[in-house]
């Protein structure tokens, strides 16, 4: 696998707008400098601890062989150990279709959608299902899988965001953020929720 073609640099990404934070991360949205492509883009803080730098190239190996239709798609990283303080960035792609939380939400609030009938709850059932056998054939663990983590893509499947973040920082030692309405790990933060009634 040729690791370069994941490696950025701050040239490359147009980085637009500001979602979430916290102490352990920027989340932005923005574009690809070189194309237009809409991305997410995750500034990951605390790299200061010597340990954690080598965690982060633990996590990137795994993302650069995760490769699979039920899986948000990872662009690639850069690198900014050099800066004071340093910090790497995480670079997946846009899905703008909000996420299986949101959609439960609305349900309860008597919104309905119009395709998320019986059949489009099988395909999320399948689909997650799906991943996670991907996840497993890998030796590969979500470690953090919700509603929340759950986006959903341009054909309305299911997409899994967000694998493998509680390596870098276990999740009993994460304050929860609480501006607009998001969490650590970027996802719209909402108690724990059943998926299907």
């Amino acid at each position: 696998m040729n690791i370069l073609k994941f490696v950025y640099h701050l040239k490359d990404l147009n980085i637009e707008t500001e979602i979430a934070q916290n102490d352990h991360s920027l989340l932005f949205q923005g574009t690809l400098a070189t194309n237009g492509e809409s991305i997410m883009i995750k500034k990951l803080l605390g790299f200061e601890q010597p340990d954690l730098a080598e965690t982060f190239k633990q996590v990137i190996s795994q993302y650069m062989k995760l490769d699979h239709e039920t899986i948000v798609p990872f662009i690639g990283y850069v690198d900014m150990l050099d800066d004071d303080p340093p910090s790497e960035f995480l670079i997946t792609s846009n899905m703008r279709n909000t996420s299986l939380d949101v959609i439960i939400d609305m349900q309860k609030q008597g919104k309905c959608l119009e395709w998320w009938d019986s059949t489009r709850k099988f395909i999320f059932i399948y689909g997650i299902a799906y991943s996670l056998y991907f996840f497993h054939q890998n030796n590969a663990i979500h470690q953090n899988l919700k509603t929340s983590n759950v986006l959903i893509g341009d054909d309305r499947k299911p997409k899994l965001t967000d694998f493998q973040m509680p390596s870098l920082y276990p999740i009993q030692k994460i304050k929860k953020m609480k501006k607009k309405g998001f969490d650590f790990f970027g996802a719209r933060n909402h108690h724990r929720k059943k998926i299907f009634r």
